[in-house]
């Protein structure tokens, strides 16, 4: 009796912890109306206020619930919650949601900004939530981000999935099956590749099969959109479901689920494979030997004139920075088409921006380099936040060329820019370990334009190779493209590759009148083209 009595005590205390418990979230969940007010979503790149340098931690424990849809108009609700990370809480001003339907029957791409109130301090063990109503049988991806969005921290938002119920299959399914897909492979075809998988027996009550694939982006772990196969059950053992024109050279997302409700599913990488037929190798060969003929003839063509002028191109170099500028020799392994990431002064005078702009455009549209410029990657930089992306760029460049000019346009004058300083630390740091490794010097290059001196240079990028342009634009022309000028018995030549022939070319005569124009208004001191 004794034993009753003390089960009879614990059995109504757990009750009672268990309702003082779900009290507990119902009052926090009603808080957050007094907690936050929404905005129209609006994209906070963080890197320039004070207030931006704490880091804010992502939101955890993302999921999704099932919300109230009396209110909904014959959608479902759903709420996705999250806690707040308490990982820099206290620099956190709110929360922006991102849904977007990835497949099915409802198009959605929905935005919430849940903005703090002044005088709100957060707590790791709130939940917060934002609800949606949303159409059935479509699959949602949600993604939560805090803001202000740290630099380096927005790609790191995970994505969450789900489905929503099918409106006819509520309640249907008392005894629904634990089907998953099994035995899969893949057979590709040209630009085509067919997905096999083994079917559900009839006693699973499958009536279909959903397939979903995507192509996954360079570096991203998911697609960013989504292409949706219907296959219905037909009783046959092995299902074939068709994907066409996917494109070689990538990574595909494929899943594969049931119809139905809370449906196992199981999700495959597939790479696309680059198949050559026989014609199109031999066109390939054939073009190969053409193209090796007509440089042949080229060189054959132009030795002699080259020669003439081997002399004139030899005199100019590093003028005005000494016979020891060029701090390592020219590396071996030759890159068709170096990627070139251009360092400059970001408070520089609109003339030099201009100059900064057509000098990126000449060495991209003649010089067959691959600029990467700061102006051009606004929405990436952004995103991406200042010191990852330039230490990103500096990792990815076969070339880092710091643009400099009299002045005081260099530090420690007063173009010290922010954006420049922070670069030109990091290549300082990443010139400084490879001469203690005594290899990659030759990565680090600095121009200099108009009436430049040693003194317009960095102290800190003594050790990088120096050009004066357009005078030594034959040999920074070289030293991109790892090739030398003369040779036995021949020298390179190409056309509008020097300080004469250059603004014969389009892109060559637009960066001519924009160094033009600044040494008119005196931002190059009567730079000297």
């Amino acid at each position: 009796m004794w034993l009753t009595v003390l089960l009879l005590v614990i059995v109504v205390q757990t009750g009672s912890q268990r309702q003082a418990r779900s009290e507990n979230l119902i009052e926090t969940r009603a808080e957050i109306e007094t907690l936050f007010t929404t905005e129209d979503c609006v994209w906070f790149p963080c890197y320039e206020t004070q207030s931006c340098e704490h880091a804010v931690g992502i939101p955890e424990n993302i999921r999704k619930r099932e919300g109230n849809s009396s209110h909904c108009s014959g959608l479902q609700a759903v709420t996705i919650e999250w806690n707040p990370s308490p990982y820099g809480i206290e620099f956190v001003q709110g929360f922006r949601v991102d849904l977007v339907s990835l497949s099915g029957p409802s198009s959605v791409s929905e935005c919430r900004q849940l903005v703090l109130r002044d005088g709100v301090r957060l707590e790791p063990q709130l939940i917060i939530g934002s609800t949606f109503c949303l159409g059935s049988d479509t699959l949602y991806g949600a993604v939560v981000y805090g803001f202000p969005v740290p630099p380096g921290r927005e790609h790191h938002a995970q994505q969450i999935q789900f489905r929503t119920n099918s409106s006819y299959s509520n309640g249907r399914r008392a005894n629904p099956s634990t089907w998953t897909p099994s035995r899969l492979s893949f057979t590709q075809d040209g630009h085509d590749v067919t997905v096999s998988f083994t079917a559900a027996a009839d006693t699973d009550n499958i009536n279909s099969y959903h397939v979903y694939h995507g192509r996954c982006p360079p570096g991203e772990p998911a697609p960013l959109s989504w292409q949706h196969t219907h296959m219905p059950h037909d009783g046959a053992g092995t299902v074939q479901v068709r994907l066409g024109s996917l494109e070689p050279g990538f990574n595909y997302s494929v899943v594969l689920l049931s119809d139905q409700e809370g449906a196992e599913r199981r999700e495959v990488t597939y790479f696309v494979k680059s198949e050559q037929t026989g014609e199109g190798q031999q066109l390939t060969l054939t073009l190969l030997l053409v193209l090796f003929a007509l440089i042949s003839t080229v060189v054959t063509v132009t030795a002699s004139h080259l020669i003439n002028n081997r002399k004139q191109n030899g005199k100019r170099g590093e003028a005005g920075f000494g016979d020891d500028s060029v701090s390592e020799p020219f590396t071996t392994q030759r890159v068709s088409n170096p990627r070139v990431f251009l360092l400059y002064p970001d408070t520089a005078s609109p003339t030099l921006l201009n100059v900064v702009l057509h000098f990126a455009t000449f060495l991209q549209a003649h010089c067959a380099c691959q600029v990467v410029l700061d102006m051009w990657e606004e929405l990436a930089r952004g995103l991406e936040g200042r010191a990852d992306w330039i230490v990103r760029q500096l990792a990815e460049a076969h070339f880092i060329v710091v643009m400099c000019w009299p002045g005081g346009g260099c530090p420690p004058g007063p173009g010290w820019g922010g954006f420049f300083s922070l670069g030109v630390s990091l290549v300082a740091e990443q010139l400084l370990q490879a001469r203690i490794s005594s290899s990659g010097l030759s990565r680090f290059i600095v121009t200099c334009f108009g009436q430049c001196r040693e003194a317009d240079v960095p102290g800190v990028l003594d050790l990088a190779t120096k050009y004066k342009l357009m005078e030594a634009l034959p040999r920074f022309f070289s030293h991109l493209h790892s090739l030398e000028l003369l040779g036995p018995g021949l020298a390179l030549h190409v056309d509008g590759i020097s300080e004469e022939t250059y603004p014969a070319t389009p892109s060559g005569f637009a960066l001519y009148e924009a160094l033009r124009l600044a040494g008119e208004d005196g931002s190059m001191e009567s730079a000297t083209l």
